[in-house]
């Protein structure tokens, strides 16, 4: 979609924060997994979606099985959050194209 989009400067980065949010989904969550892009010039959100109201949690002692996933996601974006849906919960973030992404820079 990113190419599609022309907006390929921002896959590599996307790429490894939605696969980090995957992942937290099979480790932790239940049900299935939605994910969804929305593109509007020059920012990216990426909402991946489970079925378990369960809130993701910053680890304070990450170790060799994990509890990375979040910290790379607070550090690489320019926004990220949780919001509630009917069934579950959306882990969300935002990517903008040639900008410094971290809040407040």
């Amino acid at each position: 979609m990113l190419a599609l989009w022309d907006a390929d400067d921002l896959a590599d980065t996307a790429e490894l924060l939605t696969t980090e949010l995957v992942t937290n989904v099979v480790r932790h969550a239940v049900g299935g997994i939605g994910v969804e892009l929305e593109w509007d010039d020059p920012t990216l959100r990426v909402e991946v979606r489970d079925g378990s109201s369960i809130l993701p949690a910053i680890q304070e002692m990450p170790g060799a099985h994990g509890g990375y996933g979040l910290r790379l996601v607070v550090g690489l974006v320019r926004e990220w959050g949780v919001s509630n849906t009917d069934d579950g919960k959306a882990v969300w973030f935002t990517l903008d194209r040639g900008s410094d992404q971290r809040p407040g820079s």
